[in-house]
């Protein structure tokens, strides 16, 4: 039971991190009274598709929701709809999100509070099946942000306190708005939500040396070019994106396929009225969806069994001196011959 869980969260999370991230709209109480309105018909069919067990297309149609209005109550019924289709990470960093929002809005709008209790019960009613980190970033200037990378993936603040991991170790990035990087690392476990502390130092401070004592060999730079830097990690986490988006191919296109089977029934084969036009958009953003995830599987893929084929050996790496940087949609290999 415990090794089923433990893929399923790697598959959920392979998901989250492929997946974009959700533009949602404007807070309930800032939204006009059309993006309301349209927020509602997309509310209402979440719910239907909810009720009826299709809990893919419920998530869908809470998404759609979002994008109008950026409800918590849409947003937690979406983390429900995730939780009941077995991806479970996303779930857990939806309702991050939500018990996030609802209770900045709970301020003035009092009725969400009660919004935030649930996510955070229904949280912790969903940890045994995530491992968890909760980042905490101090030391930063007044008025700045920091971003940071999770294994790879780009996660927002409003996750922090709540980010889904595989179990095992994970290296966490941190850019700040000076341009300086930090690198720490963390081990995540099942059902344990492991605290992460990140302590921003001043730019001022002078780098901490360490003068040899007699007899005491001085420590190598760990910056030696000919060191070697391993691209099987890349490797796995290329593929695993790669599978990830043909899982995404796959999900999207039966949504779009029922969408189509529902059209065709309700219209006989024929046009159909203005009042299915929502149907039709949605089945149009799920066939998108579709070729989104087909193009980030083939090249996610394509980039795995290449980074794997360049993986040099150590009398290789040693000789070379590979080095390797990656971007936010790039992937740089240099070294010296």
């Amino acid at each position: 039971m415990k090794r089923a869980v433990l893929i399923g969260l790697i598959a959920s999370w392979m998901l989250t991190a492929s997946a974009s991230t959700l533009a949602a709209g404007p807070v309930p109480d800032l939204a006009t009274e059309q993006q309301k309105q349209a927020a509602q018909h997309h509310y209402a069919l979440g719910v239907k598709r909810y009720k009826e067990k299709r809990f893919a297309q419920a998530a869908v149609a809470f998404e759609q929701s979002l994008e109008q209005v950026d409800s918590p109550n849409a947003r937690i019924m979406r983390a429900r709809a995730l939780r009941e289709n077995g991806e479970f990470a996303r779930a857990y960093e939806e309702l991050s999100r939500t018990q996030h929002s609802a209770s900045e809005l709970a301020v003035r709008l009092p009725k969400y509070a009660s919004t935030a209790e649930s996510a955070e019960a229904e949280m912790r009613e969903l940890l045994p099946k995530v491992a968890v980190l909760r980042i905490q970033v101090s030391g930063l200037p007044p008025n700045s942000q920091a971003s940071i990378k999770v294994a790879g993936r780009v996660v927002g603040s409003e996750v922090w306190g709540g980010v889904c991991v595989p179990p095992g170790p994970v290296e966490i990035n941190v850019f700040l708005p000076d341009g300086r990087s930090l690198t720490q690392g963390a081990h995540a476990k099942l059902g344990v939500i492991e605290k992460v502390d990140i302590a921003v130092a001043s730019p001022a401070d002078p780098k901490p040396t360490h003068e040899p004592t007699a007899g005491e060999a001085p420590k190598a730079d760990s910056t030696i070019s000919g060191s070697r830097t391993s691209l099987r990690p890349w490797a796995y986490i290329a593929g695993g994106v790669g599978v990830a988006g043909l899982a995404t191919f796959a999900i999207a296109g039966s949504m779009s396929q029922a969408t189509h089977s529902d059209l065709e029934a309700a219209c006989g084969g024929g046009a159909c009225p203005r009042e299915f036009q929502s149907d039709i958009d949605r089945g149009k953003t799920e066939q998108t969806i579709a070729n989104i995830g087909l193009g980030v599987g083939l090249v996610g893929l394509a980039a795995g069994v290449t980074l794997f084929i360049l993986e040099p050996s150590p009398e290789e790496g040693s000789q070379l001196g590979l080095r390797m940087h990656a971007g936010p949609s790039s992937l740089h290999l240099g070294g010296t011959f």
